[in-house]
């Protein structure tokens, strides 16, 4: 009563049947599908992983082989070689960046953008598959934040990129509708 959500919570106990149901049947995935989106955004990470290390070419440490020491897996390394390189962003959150001039900004983005992409959408995330039904059982947890909002873990399938290219790895099976 005091957030004056009320009515969310009506409207999530309403939906709770739906919830329940999805948790207990599963959610249909196209792996071949998925495998296909996964190895898509794989190509672009590394195309995008190679725009990266050329903008900021002779800032990235090498190993023993002549490859680039860093893997970019953090945004420390990211910010060293932009402090080497006479470039200092603000941060590196993807609001800020969209509004630097400098065109390096650009490439950082794209390559945050598809680094989170391989990290959270990957070949990983067939793990969530149950052996029984080859179905993705999710967990739904209702009125999860003082938003009202509801959330869903083990995956979390409200997190599911809204592109085409993983959105139709959730199809309905024959003679079956998702309604969203």
């Amino acid at each position: 009563q005091k957030e004056k959500l009320e009515e969310t919570a009506r409207i999530e106990c309403a939906a709770l049947p739906a919830y329940a149901r999805l948790e207990l049947k599963g959610m249909h995935l196209d792996t071949a599908r998925w495998r296909t989106a996964v190895a898509a955004n794989d190509a672009e990470f590394r195309e995008k992983r190679a725009a990266l290390l050329e903008c900021f070419k002779g800032t990235v440490e090498q190993d023993l082989f002549g490859e680039p020491g860093s893997d970019w897996g953090s945004d420390e390394q990211i910010k060293a070689s932009c402090r080497k390189a006479g470039y200092a962003p603000r941060d590196l959150r993807k609001e800020t960046l969209q509004t630097e001039r400098d065109p390096r900004a650009k490439v950082i983005m794209e390559f945050r953008e598809a680094r989170g992409l391989k990290t959270a959408h990957g070949l990983e995330f067939l793990r969530f598959l149950h052996v029984a039904d080859g179905r993705i059982h999710p967990d739904f947890n209702q009125i999860a934040a003082n938003s009202g909002r509801s959330s869903c873990a083990e995956p979390n399938l409200q997190g599911i990129p809204r592109t085409p290219r993983y959105r139709s790895c959730f199809a309905a099976p024959a003679g079956r509708k998702i309604v969203t």
